[in-house]
């Protein structure tokens, strides 16, 4: 609630027109990101909920592993699917937020959800409530971060709060989607090792294309929400085992101790 708190005091103070909370490992990928970003807001007339996932930039090894969650909590707010139109946008990302300061006092701004750890979905439905839209855009070539640089337990605790987060505001068919996605993909190495035991000469060149195929496609998606090392998606099964220990933990949290721990503090959900 202190951060609800520091944020409500700046808006408060802020005499803008426009009014952009930004997260403290966020950054700029150059000295006219900003402006461009606002040029695109000014397309839409400067109303709705602006928000932008910053691309993610990876040093350490198990960083490189937070691909499969990039891409859900992307395809979790359901702005970035086939069927965008049909479905209402699930939330906002949380680490770029811009909208105009005569909405946001409209709607109550940060004011109307002191208590909530869950600000950027709070404000969405602030938003949705007074008939404003929400639009949710990629960040690369224009605003990035660097997650969790502490460590694989702050890895941990991070993303599974992001997931336990995101995903009650999912739309259940984007949920199965994904399931299903992660499912085929597990499915293939465990059809090439069956092949190689059974008969390797039938199926065995249909299944190693598959693999292929999903690593390429897997490589093709991740590239679009982070930097990657492009060799990780040859191994691709490991990214989605990491994915599903993380989903596995925050639907522990979610679901049985309904809270999840960051940064020495239990937040219930």
């Amino acid at each position: 609630m202190a951060k609800q708190q520091l944020v409500t005091g700046g808006a408060i103070g802020a005499t803008g027109e426009l009014m952009i909370f930004m997260d403290a490992d966020t950054f700029f990928d150059h000295e006219d990101a900003l402006r461009n970003i606002i040029a695109e807001f000014k397309k839409l007339s400067y109303s709705g909920l602006f928000t932008i996932q910053p691309y993610h930039r990876t040093v350490k090894f198990y960083e490189k592993l937070s691909a499969p969650m990039n891409m859900v909590v992307v395809a979790g707010l359901n702005s970035f699917t086939p069927l965008k139109n049909v479905f209402k946008t699930g939330g906002a990302f949380g680490p770029f937020l811009m909208c105009s300061a005569k909405e946001y006092t409209l709607t109550g701004g940060h004011k109307e959800i002191l208590g909530s750890h869950l600000d950027n979905f709070m404000l969405t439905k602030l938003f949705q409530d007074h008939n404003l839209s929400v639009y949710n855009f990629g960040g690369k070539g224009s605003v990035s971060f660097r997650m969790y640089p502490e460590g694989p337990k702050q890895w941990l605790l991070g993303w599974s709060k992001s997931i336990a987060s995101g995903s009650s505001n999912t739309h259940p068919l984007i949920m199965s989607a994904v399931g299903l996605w992660i499912a085929g993909g597990l499915i293939i190495p465990f059809s090439i090792g069956f092949s190689l035991l059974i008969n390797p000469s039938v199926w065995l060149p249909a299944f190693i294309f598959l693999y292929f195929f999903y690593a390429g496609q897997f490589l093709w998606l991740a590239q679009k929400v982070g930097k990657f090392s492009n060799w990780l998606f040859l191994g691709y099964p490991m990214l989605l085992v990491s994915f599903i220990i993380v989903y596995s933990w925050s639907f522990i949290q979610v679901h049985i101790l309904h809270s999840v721990s960051w940064r020495d503090r239990k937040i219930d959900v």
